[in-house]
């Protein structure tokens, strides 16, 4: 209704809130890792988000705020939530708009300690269940289930780029929306009513985007599903292009270097494909769910 009536509303608190967004940004900058990691070898402690595996994400405790990607020596494998003294090389990398990037190689690790939390200890379960189901082939799965793609054989991921398939190893709103999809299913199976279902299956979600660290594709596939459960409760026609356009919104509001991120505007522009065709395909063809896969296709 509001996107109906009010226009020049919506249009001057998307402003609002990009300038709010913007100043935060700003003003969080000079205080994050990228900006405060000095050049060149130094002596730092770190604690691993990630299991390390290749590379994967780390915080700098008591030092600086924000994460930074590292990569670890072969055969290291420090778990997720734990300590480590290591000597590193900082590689910053300068993005567009300013924002800053870069990865941090580990030179060699002197001391480890501290024990996990509930969240690392899944992550480090996850890294030891796909290890022994899978051997070899761990990392591919590892990347499908949770986006960790240190480990991936250089190989490999030429072979995806050649084929033009590199986004499938990639964590993506599909798989957001296939993880609610079974959970509503579960959820119809035994036997819970439509809308409290569809809010369970939007939590899990949101929480698998947390634990994935929000990723702009699931971050956007996860504000989506609440927003449709919401409406949905409410009763209120569900418009998807407003809806797709709020979950970008805040999506962007979360983490502004998502303006930035070849993933985001793929995940928003690839939804809104497949939603104007399929609506167009309703009308002039057939509602039929094979002509909706094939036109959304």
């Amino acid at each position: 209704y509001i996107l109906r009536r009010g226009q020049g509303s919506v249009v001057a608190l998307a402003v609002l809130g990009g300038v709010l967004a913007a100043q935060g940004e700003l003003a969080a900058r000079p205080a994050r890792c990228v900006a405060q990691l000095p050049l060149g070898e130094s002596r730092l402690v770190l604690r691993l988000i990630d299991p390390g595996k290749g590379s994967g994400r780390v915080e700098l405790p008591g030092r600086c705020r924000g994460e930074v990607l590292a990569r670890w020596p072969r055969n290291s494998a420090p778990r997720a939530g734990e300590f480590v003294a290591v000597t590193a090389r900082w590689l910053p990398r300068q993005q567009p708009l300013g924002f800053g990037g870069g990865l941090l190689v580990v030179r060699r690790i002197e001391r480890r300690w501290g024990q996990p939390g509930m969240l690392a200890a899944a992550r480090n379960w996850i890294a030891a269940t796909t290890e022994t189901l899978y051997g070899p082939k761990a990392p591919m799965v590892e990347a499908l289930l949770v986006g960790w793609r240190g480990e991936i054989d250089q190989e490999v991921q030429q072979a995806f780029t050649a084929a033009g398939l590199v986004h499938s190893l990639a964590i993506s709103g599909f798989h957001v929306g296939l993880l609610a999809g079974w959970v509503l299913l579960a959820l119809h199976l035994l036997g819970m009513r439509r809308h409290p279902a569809e809010f369970v299956a939007a939590a899990v979600a949101v929480g698998y985007a947390a634990f994935l660290g929000w990723p702009a594709p699931a971050a956007r596939a996860a504000l989506l599903g609440v927003m449709l459960a919401w409406c949905r409760w409410r009763q209120r026609q569900v418009a998807p292009g407003a809806l797709l356009a709020l979950s970008a919104f805040l999506v962007l509001v979360l983490d502004p270097a998502a303006l930035i991120s070849v993933g985001a505007w793929l995940s928003v522009t690839a939804l809104l494909g497949v939603t104007v065709a399929t609506r167009w395909s309703d009308r002039a063809i057939s509602e039929h769910p094979l002509v909706r896969s094939l036109v959304g296709s």
